[in-house]
């Protein structure tokens, strides 16, 4: 056999059979061998990745799948209590409240009705005067005198109820309204009706409740725990319901038609004026010394100011007056609640 000598960089002379003579250069040390292994560990590190990204999605989609499975809450989880929708014609259920001082409150704080056995309504409060239109009293005339027979001094006053400082202040006087005008008088009547407030006998509210977010598997509604019975209510022709037997007929709203008869009057027969009037020992009407009224014969009247009022004018009569009237309900309703 023959052998030929090949020297690659530093190497010592390897000898190599002829038919093996390599031309070209390569790398010692990695062989195809390596190259395999390379190829494996990519091959491994993609697979690898693979997996991971597969499990992860895999994660995703059963946490997804687990929320929506679950779904919306249970009335019950809530907090809540289902309760079934009531028969047809009906309307509830609510909680029932007893006593005039007894407001929905709490959890069933919705007023839904308040009404009673009966309406207390106590009849009205009539009441009829006639005061005099069209009548001028004219001005109040002063005399005053040394012994009521002699006169002394006149005044006439034709303001009401203004301070008033008269000539002299001698110690005896009279004074009456002179020119008073009657021809257009005419007495008017003017009525006056008084109502109580209505009140409910047995009074009782029914109470709503805002529903809870929970579900109920029956269809009914989501409501708090209620404190005491459960009560439904209707109108018409109607008989409490099975699971609903204790009953409750109320009178719901007032048709309040209380009223009086018509104020009227008598006269004017034999109209007149009269005033009131007061004397001061004080220029400022502030120390009162004697009162007196006008028509009166002559007496005491000293003073250093006057004062007249207002007057008061007779001649008209009020007929009496008669209360009218009930207040009605506007409906009856059934209330018929839980045992």
């Amino acid at each position: 056999m023959t052998y030929r000598t090949l020297t690659i960089g530093f190497l010592a002379p390897l000898l190599l059979p002829a038919p093996l003579l390599l031309t070209g250069c390569f790398v010692i040390g990695e062989d195809e061998g390596s190259d395999e292994v390379a190829e494996t560990q990519a091959t491994g590190d993609s697979d690898s990745d693979s997996s991971s990204e597969s499990s992860s999605s895999d994660t995703t989609t059963t946490e997804t799948t687990t929320e929506t499975d679950t779904g919306p809450a249970s009335c019950e989880s809530e907090g809540g209590v289902c309760q079934a929708p009531p028969p047809p014609r009906w309307q509830g259920p609510f909680e029932i409240r007893e006593g005039a001082i007894n407001p929905c409150s709490g959890d069933f704080g919705l007023l839904e009705l308040e009404g009673g056995s009966a309406i207390d309504a106590p009849p009205a409060d009539c009441g009829c005067t006639c005061p005099m239109v069209g009548a001028d009293c004219g001005p109040v005339n002063f005399i005053w005198f040394v012994n009521c027979s002699q006169p002394v001094v006149g005044h006439s006053v034709d303001t009401f109820d203004t301070c008033v400082i008269p000539p002299g202040n001698p110690g005896l006087g009279l004074a009456n309204f002179n020119n008073s005008d009657f021809s257009q008088a005419a007495c008017e009547g003017q009525g006056s009706v008084e109502l109580t407030p209505p009140t409910y006998v047995d009074e009782l509210r029914l109470c709503g409740a805002a529903a809870i977010d929970g579900v109920c598997e029956d269809g009914g509604s989501c409501m708090p725990p209620p404190q005491g019975p459960l009560c439904i209510y209707g109108t018409g022709q109607l008989e409490c319901p099975a699971g609903w037997p204790v009953e409750h007929a109320i009178v719901v709203g007032v048709d309040d038609q209380r009223s009086c008869t018509e104020c009227t009057c008598e006269g004017p027969t034999s109209p007149s004026c009269k005033s009131n009037i007061t004397t001061y020992d004080d220029d400022a009407c502030g120390m009162v010394k004697n009162m007196r009224e006008t028509g009166q014969s002559c007496g005491p009247m000293s003073g250093a100011s006057l004062m007249v009022e207002s007057p008061e004018i007779t001649g008209c009569t009020a007929n009496a007056v008669q209360p009218t009237g009930d207040a009605l309900p506007l409906d009856d309703v059934l209330v018929c609640c839980q045992g």
